[in-house]
C-alpha cells in the first residue's frame, strides 16, 4: 500500500477533538507508493478500509495483509483542510495495491 503508521487516534482523542469519526490510524505515504499516487497525502486519518473500522496501525495491517497485489481498497479518511479553524473533511480514496 506503500504508507507508513505515524500514530493512532482513540476513541477518546476523536470526541475530544470533535472528529467526525470513532478514532483512526495517521499516516503518512512513502514517496512512490501507490497510496501517494491515489492522493493520499501526510497526516491523513484512516478511519476505514472498504467499510471496516480501522481504529490502530495494527488492524490495518492485518486488512491488508489479507489483500493481494492487483486488488483494490477503498480507504476512507479525514484530511484537516484549515489548520486555523480545525476544518476536516472526509474524503474516500481507492487504492490498487503494489
Amino acid at each position: 500500500m506503500g504508507i507508513k503508521v505515524l500514530g493512532e487516534i482513540s476513541q477518546e482523542k476523536a470526541r475530544y477533538y470533535q472528529l467526525p469519526v470513532q478514532g483512526g490510524v495517521i499516516v503518512e505515504p512513502v514517496s512512490g507508493g501507490a497510496a501517494g499516487k491515489a492522493g493520499l497525502k501526510a497526516f491523513d486519518l484512516i478511519y476505514e478500509i472498504d467499510g471496516q473500522d480501522i481504529a490502530t496501525g495494527l488492524e490495518l495491517q492485518a486488512y491488508i495483509l489479507q489483500k493481494r497485489i492487483g486488488d483494490t481498497v477503498r480507504v476512507s479518511i479525514i484530511r484537516l483542510v484549515n489548520e486555523e479553524s480545525a476544518q476536516v473533511q472526509k474524503h474516500s480514496i481507492q487504492i490498487t495495491l503494489s
